[in-house]
């Protein structure tokens, strides 16, 4: 998993690029993320009545400094998102 990790990051973002990952997450992936020399741009889950959801209003003005072009992140975000901006 990890290898393939480093392949998506290296194949879908530039050195010195912000990735975005919502926390909690699996330690490699912030890890992997930052010995690839990407930036992590955090956007927390909030934990609401025992579950956790996205925060959007932290999460819109992250997800605009991802680059357009980076369609591996744009492709994961969740369809609740895009229902929300319609």
């Amino acid at each position: 998993m990890s290898f393939g990790l480093a392949i998506a990051i290296r194949a879908f973002t530039q050195p010195g690029g912000k990735v975005l990952m919502q926390t909690p997450i699996y330690p490699p992936f912030t890890e992997l993320t930052k010995a690839n020399g990407r930036v992590c741009s955090m956007n927390p889950l909030k934990f609401v009545n025992g579950r956790y959801e996205v925060d959007f209003e932290d999460f819109e003005p992250l997800i605009l400094t991802v680059p357009s072009s980076c369609s591996a992140v744009r492709t994961t975000l969740p369809a609740v998102y895009f229902q929300r901006m319609n």
